[in-house]
């Protein structure tokens, strides 16, 4: 219960025993008052008729006597009046029958009123004529003291009622900071570190708000500082620092995540450029020119392509430079590259240097899976070949899968429908242990078609073709729905199983429907399952992804991020997501035991996350050594074929 409803409640029974006792206090008195008033009323009323009836009784006119009687007993409030002789016999008497008080029962029990009586004597001089004998009746007493009572609760009520009202205006009005520090303890406890703008007035509530301000803001502190250290490690690990774009690690890195161990893939593009003759040139008017001129390049990739786009800029040495661009198709990878060789042109000419300074760019088109020395054999050819013919259109070469392309796109689409409507959707898995226990803590679990032959045939194999034929949802689907018949009750899997998903089944409305309708109906089998999405697929769409958490999380699932750190804006997005846990890329591990800085830049993201509450697990772990320094890091856990590699579950 809130402590605003506690005070009220609690004061309210405080003011209201209050009132009722005051009324009870005022309750008793006023009967009292009324039972002294019925015995005054009854003495003066006999009184004032033994002074009437002393003549008529002297002459013994009793008519006068009856007249005078009935005159005061009927308009007073009497029960009985009597008047006796000196010999006690009687002489005349008013009587009314006994009633009930016209108030209820309860009222009169509680609150009982008597019939007092008085007499006087009747005397004519010194003579004693007899005695008159009053009784008051209560009746009126009680309907007196019936209406005082509800007069004086309804005052009493309406009192109390305005004063709970004043009570809880200033309730509300000392105690809104409480809602202030409750929301932004929740928001830290949901590691977003806000603070409280609205200043309490009591002094006690300020300071704690003081002290949840300076909490909130020591902890952000420490983290942006932590982010942005972070964020200079990368940039020397992976920026060329004269032009500002990727170096070729990163490049290399980010090409084999994209192209070699995508689950998601998309069509893209590699284009290669080289700036001809530029050691004369550096020869002729120094480096400091040459410098210069690379500089300015850089900076025309990144106004080119800003940031949030799918592309990686980087200088590859010397006067070389990469892009892979993510592209719809061929016909928007050869409109890019021609964008890119007017841009660079442009530059060359502006800088006045296009005639000692010769452009040659050339690219590659793929859309499919493929090594990194097929596809940067391709670029280069294309870029040797563009500058034999340097006035020409942009040269743009075609690789793919020989073995595929000679099957057709057609035998893949068939063989992808057939696989799931057979239910020849195989699932193969590895193992994620922990940090320093080395128990297993998940099972990361893959999607594996079976032909009509019964061979597994691998992601790399097929996603292509599934994408080209927008079937990616559909296996989406079909992975989960296997996953969950795999985790029911007595099946092959048990604990925490992540699965990857394409970062096209979040953005489809029609896929989103059916996995709210699935995790509705898996019950608590839906809070075994972590649904992971790879770095580089979960920057295309952010918000995408972001509304795919939120879902999953109602469920009771979670979201994780796959091969962490190689993206510029990681920690940007690791801020606004909050993944139950990342997964390190296997490039942020190159050369871990030998190079301090790659050490430092694991322990910096080690520290980031666990200020907001996610687990740092690690990626293509392949021998105790890099165990051993990731435990010493305070990495969470890892995975790799140091367990073994993946096998059909």
């Amino acid at each position: 219960m809130r402590l605003s409803s506690q005070l009220i409640i609690g004061l309210s029974l405080g003011f209201l025993l209050l009132l009722l006792g005051l009324q009870g206090i005022y309750l008793v008195n006023a009967r009292n008052y009324l039972q002294e008033q019925l015995g005054s009323h009854a003495q003066d009323s006999a009184t004032s008729l033994s002074l009437l009836l002393a003549d008529p009784l002297a002459a013994n006119d009793m008519v006068l006597v009856e007249v005078s009687l009935s005159a005061v007993f009927d308009r007073g409030y009497f029960r009985r009046i009597a008047v006796l002789a000196a010999n006690h016999q009687t002489l005349l008497q008013k009587e009314l029958p006994p009633a009930p008080p016209g108030v209820p029962a309860w009222f009169a029990r509680v609150f009982p009123l008597d019939a007092p009586s008085a007499e006087a004597l009747v005397s004519k001089g010194w003579l004693q004529l007899g005695r008159v004998v009053v009784t008051s009746h209560p009746n009126f007493a009680y309907l007196q003291l019936w209406n005082t009572t509800w007069e004086s609760f309804a005052w009493m009520f309406g009192l109390y009622l305005a004063a709970m009202a004043l009570l809880l205006l200033f309730l509300r009005t000392v105690l809104r900071p409480l809602q202030g520090i409750e929301r932004v303890a929740r928001a830290i406890a949901a590691r977003d570190f806000q603070t409280i703008s609205e200043r309490p007035r009591a002094r006690e509530l300020a300071s704690v708000v003081r002290a949840m301000n300076a909490m909130s803001r020591k902890i952000r502190d420490a983290l942006e500082a932590h982010v942005s250290e972070a964020r200079r490690l990368r940039r020397e690990a992976y920026s060329d620092e004269l032009t500002g774009v990727d170096n070729r690690r990163a490049f290399e890195e980010q090409l084999r995540t994209r192209i070699d161990g995508a689950i998601d893939p998309q069509p893209g593009a590699l284009y290669l450029f080289e700036l001809t003759e530029f050691k004369q040139f550096n020869a002729r008017a120094g480096y400091k020119a040459g410098d210069e001129i690379l500089r300015v390049l850089g900076k025309a990739l990144l106004e080119l392509f800003p940031e949030g786009h799918q592309v990686v800029r980087a200088r590859l040495g010397g006067a070389t430079f990469g892009i892979l661009a993510a592209t719809t198709g061929r016909d928007e990878a050869t409109r890019v590259g021609s964008e890119i060789k007017r841009a660079l042109e442009l530059v060359l000419r502006e800088e006045q240097v296009a005639e000692a300074l010769t452009l040659r760019i050339g690219g590659a088109y793929f859309e499919s899976h493929l090594s990194q020395s097929q596809l940067m054999s391709k670029a280069d050819l294309a870029m040797l070949q563009s500058g034999e013919r340097p006035s020409e259109a942009f040269l743009l070469l075609d690789c793919g899968d020989d073995e595929r392309d000679e099957q057709g796109s057609q035998y893949w689409k068939t063989l992808i429908v057939a696989a799931l409507e057979e239910q020849r959707l195989a699932l193969v898995g590895q193992p994620v242990f922990s940090l320093p226990a080395k128990q297993r803590i998940q099972f990361e679990v893959m999607g594996r078609l079976r032909s009509s032959t019964g061979e597994l045939i691998s992601a790399a194999r097929f996603m292509p073709m599934a994408a080209r034929h927008n079937l990616t949802t559909s296996i989406d689907r079909k992975l989960i729905e296997t996953v969950l018949a795999a985790l029911a009750p007595g099946q092959r899997l048990t604990g925490q199983v992540a699965v990857n998903l394409a970062v096209r089944s979040l953005q489809d409305a029609a896929f989103l429907a059916w996995f709210e309708s699935a995790m509705r109906g898996a019950g608590r089998l839906a809070n075994q399952i972590v649904f992971e999405v790879a770095e580089f697929a979960l920057v295309r769409d952010l918000a995408a992804v972001e509304r795919f958490a939120a879902l999953a999380r109602v469920y009771g699932a979670g979201l994780a991020v796959d091969n962490f750190g190689l993206h510029r804006q990681a920690f940007e997005y690791l801020l606004r997501l909050k993944p139950a846990y990342i997964k390190l890329d296997r490039g942020c591990l190159h050369q871990l035991r030998e190079d301090p800085q790659q050490r430092f830049f694991v322990s910096s993201v080690v520290h980031i996350a666990k200020t907001l509450d996610i687990e740092v697990l690690a990626l293509g772990v392949e021998d105790e050594a890099t165990v051993s320094e990731l435990a010493a890091l305070g990495v969470n856990g890892y995975q790799g074929f140091i367990a073994g590699p993946p096998q059909e579950v």
